[in-house]
């Protein structure tokens, strides 16, 4: 604290200010969950027994590189500053948009020099190179996105020896 006539440097905080009307909640979030976070979607913030609705208004994709987390910041509806203090500690559950994802086992997944792919097994019984993306994994799962759907049959084990026209006996389907 400074006191009146006391010299202070450039950079010394002498006043904070703070806009009681228009609160915000800001949570750390993993940065697993980035590509299912929505601004404008509802999040249900609890203080104690209070529960509240905040809506997301901001997402930072600036991610802390100790933490692994991003961002997101919260508006508080109107009358909330009533019963909120700045700085209180609040917990946030924050809906995590559901993407509607094909997946496939890990071990159908080949990473190539000139890309990622899945072996899909034609009619004619022959491999052609779908080329995927994968946007998440789950233990023995990836969730993939690209030409591939549902109902294809691809090749799992032996998948990355496997080239376009090759052509292949299935040993079982599951």
């Amino acid at each position: 604290m400074q006191r009146a006539g006391e010299d202070v440097e450039r950079s010394t905080v002498i006043a904070a200010m703070t806009d009681t009307a228009n609160l915000e909640v800001r949570a750390s979030v993993p940065i697993r969950h980035l590509p299912r976070m929505r601004t404008g979607d509802l999040a249900e913030v609890s203080l104690n027994t209070l529960r509240l609705e905040g809506r997301i208004r901001k997402i930072v994709p600036a991610a802390n590189s100790q933490s692994q987390t991003f961002e997101v910041r919260l508006d508080l509806p109107d009358g909330a500053p009533a019963v909120v203090a700045a700085g209180q500690l609040v917990s946030v559950d924050l809906p995590l948009t559901a993407n509607a994802a094909l997946t496939v086992p890990r071990d159908a997944v080949v990473l190539r020099e000139d890309g990622t792919f899945v072996m899909r097994i034609g009619g004619d019984a022959t491999i052609e190179k779908v080329a995927v993306e994968v946007t998440e994994a789950s233990g023995d799962f990836v969730a993939v996105r690209g030409s591939l759907r549902s109902g294809d049959r691809i090749a799992v084990r032996g998948a990355e020896a496997l080239d376009e026209g090759e052509l292949v006996a299935v040993q079982s389907e599951t």
